[in-house]
């Protein structure tokens, strides 16, 4: 009897942390594609001396947008995941969010080169930002098919070390058992052998 649509539906959605690890993702990567527009257009605020000048306007609305950002992507995102996951594999749907995580700690790490560098780096945070966003949308919009296929061959190399790993155990148990075969059949010649002396001994010709 085939499974009602819905159910097959509800087999093909995205798994859970899948979806956590990409709504972070896309937060924090709207989060670092405002940032260095906010910081560079919105004037700084004078503080009094010695300290510098204060950006308590682009930081008061960052975290206004940060926030905006994540109600959005938590409402927006699962549905459109998941009809993604059912379109190609739940398990494509997690290397989806394995490179979407992954790029953005590569982001960060390459933000703090800059900085150590060259100082300022707002300017390189928004243009790895970029680059983030479209090799993204990249992978969305047209590889799915690939990541489906790199997470079946996954699972069919597991199944077949699996397989490698039980038949190595099972021939190690068929090893085991001939030893033991062939250790009870020399102590059963051995003890016959050793009867025979005895009646020899007992009774000579």
């Amino acid at each position: 009897m085939p499974e009602p649509r819905e159910k097959s539906a509800n087999k093909a959605s995205a798994g859970l942390p899948a979806t956590l690890v990409l709504t972070l993702s896309v937060t924090a990567g709207i989060f670092l594609l405002l940032l260095a527009p906010v910081y560079l257009l919105l004037p700084t605020t004078p503080m009094p001396e010695p300290l510098p000048p204060q950006h308590q306007n682009a930081e008061t609305l960052l975290f206004g947008l940060l926030i905006l950002a994540g109600v959005a992507t938590v409402l927006l995102l699962p549905r459109r995941l998941d009809q993604w996951a059912a379109a190609h594999s739940p398990a494509a749907a997690d290397l989806l969010a394995a490179c979407a995580a992954g790029g953005l700690g590569l982001l960060v790490v390459l933000a703090r080169l800059a900085h150590h560098l060259a100082g300022r780096n707002l300017l390189v945070v928004l243009g790895l930002s970029i680059i983030w966003w479209l090799v993204m949308a990249a992978i969305f919009a047209k590889g799915g098919e690939g990541l489906r296929a790199l997470a079946a061959g996954g699972e069919i190399d597991g199944g077949f070390d699996g397989e490698l790993i039980g038949g190595e155990r099972a021939e190690g148990r068929t090893g085991q058992f001939r030893c033991g075969l062939r250790t009870g059949l020399g102590l059963g010649r051995s003890h016959q052998k050793a009867e025979n002396d005895d009646e020899t001994h007992t009774h000579p010709p």
